[in-house]
């Protein structure tokens, strides 16, 4: 690995000593910088490190197509200036040391002095045709976490404070690309599709259900389930609820697409289960009854009837119940999807008590209650993490930037992640295999789930 702009090589010291079988090299135009990192590594008997000087423009031949991962660390000055300009002898240069499949991790913020008065993760996709242009492929542009932060064990981020940073990852791609971008759906095809088809707008630009079921021959996690039902007044509201392998333990609250209750979601369901927390995955659509016919229209027609206040009652009660189960320790999470993750922001800004809150493409701009996520967001309660990607036309990346706004404004805890090319429904990918677009993409979304609950969650035990 490389660390460009490493400052006095710290990291690449750090990666060194905690890796004994990766090669970290530490790039600075400071030798006086270099020297202290170089004293240390000497002190540490690292041989697995090295340290060279020289400016980015002109980093040497022999490191061609030699580095599995590149790191650039809150850069300042001409190589910030570069990387936001995606300047042709600087990031082409980064790209021509990466291997193919090798990773470019950009962690920056700015100030005014700098010239920009913000950077943004909408500012690094704004940057990705230049990038690919020069060969590396933008695969995530979100807000960095503290966690993403402390781990660059900058010295810089150190002064930061409350401003925030942006963490974009791109990935050294084939001189010649095996698929068209061509066929994504973009915001500006949005004129094209209905308003029930912009639910469903997948990678690749096709149209289909959000997540009606599972690929065959996908292994079923083995956990110990049972169907029950939620009590509702006089009615009862049909459930799966599945059981990690100790109890008591957090649950969470999955709320489904606008397919309802599939076999997608009681798999995710027990996924929730085998990471450790009790799930369950009620029929909310129980009262409008079972499909007609398994497609997008009959599922938007049976959404029509929904009444999408007392849907917020039932799953409001629902929390109740599961929080109450014996099974449980207290703590409780949501999860929500398509329309799910719309019901999911709007239950923050409803309770108080939710440790952690998830939205898979929810709509911010939904306003089939009084009001919709945008207009709540002052009243929301964090943590929550929000996934979308930045070719769903029906939700919208500019909604997204508005629910960011407003909660960064009324200082609600939260981290949002947009999946350069993906649309609406991606996290299905991540049960169809390698070769499937955005795989990879998918597969992130969900670690970075699981990582976010047990990080909430285990906050939620220390407060109590």
């Amino acid at each position: 690995m490389i660390d460009v702009g490493a400052g006095d090589g710290g990291y690449a010291v750090h990666r060194a000593r905690g890796e004994p079988n990766t090669f970290a090299i530490a790039i600075d135009a400071s030798p006086d910088a270099l020297s202290d990192g170089a004293w240390r590594a000497h002190r540490l008997r690292l041989s697995n490190v090295a340290f060279l000087v020289t400016a980015v423009e002109q980093l040497p031949g022999a490191l061609d197509e030699t580095a599995d991962e590149i790191t650039v660390h809150f850069p300042w000055g001409s190589l910030l200036r570069g990387m936001l300009a995606a300047d042709s002898s600087i990031v082409g240069r980064l790209a021509g040391s990466l291997r193919t499949e090798g990773e470019l991790r950009l962690l920056v913020s700015a100030v005014e002095r700098d010239g920009y008065s913000k950077v943004t993760p909408a500012r690094l996709l704004e940057l990705a045709p230049r990038y690919e242009a020069l060969g590396l492929d933008l695969v995530e542009s979100g807000w960095a976490t503290p966690a993403d932060i402390a781990r660059s064990r900058s010295s810089w981020a150190k002064r930061l404070g409350p401003r925030p940073a942006v963490l974009a990852i791109f990935r050294r791609h084939p001189r010649i690309h095996s698929q068209s971008r061509s066929t994504q759906v973009g915001p500006g095809m949005a004129g094209n599709l209905d308003s029930e088809d912009r639910h469903s707008v997948s990678a690749g630009g096709q149209i289909r259900m959000c997540h009606p079921e599972v690929p065959p021959g996908t292994p079923v996690p083995d956990v110990r389930s049972e169907e029950t039902s939620i009590p509702l007044g006089s009615e009862s509201m049909p459930a799966l609820v599945v059981f990690p392998e100790h109890t008591p333990a957090p649950a969470i609250l999955v709320i489904n697409d606008i397919s309802g209750r599939s076999p997608f979601y009681d798999h995710l369901a027990r996924r929730i289960a085998q990471a450790g927390f009790v799930a369950t995955t009620p029929e909310y659509f129980f009262r409008q009854g079972p499909l007609a016919e398994p497609t997008r229209e009959a599922a938007g027609a049976r959404a029509k009837k929904l009444d999408f206040v007392r849907w917020g009652d039932d799953m409001s009660a629902a929390l109740e119940w599961l929080r109450a189960r014996p099974e449980v320790n207290g703590t409780i999470g949501t999860i929500g999807f398509c329309m799910g993750g719309t019901q999911a922001l709007l239950l923050a800004a409803r309770r108080d008590d939710i440790a952690a809150t998830v939205s898979y493409y929810g709509f911010p701009a939904d306003a089939r209650t009084s009001a919709s996520p945008i207009d709540t967001a002052g009243r929301m309660h964090g943590p929550i993490l929000g996934h979308w990607g930045d070719q769903d036309a029906g939700v919208g990346m500019e909604n997204v930037a508005k629910l960011d706004a407003g909660l960064r404004s009324a200082g609600v805890e939260h981290e949002f992640h947009i999946y350069p090319g993906l649309g609406h429904g991606f996290l299905k990918a991540s049960l169809e295999g390698e070769g499937t677009p955005g795989y990879d993409q998918a597969c992130t979304s969900w670690r970075r789930t699981l990582e976010f609950y047990r990080r909430c969650f285990a906050r939620e035990t220390v407060l109590r």
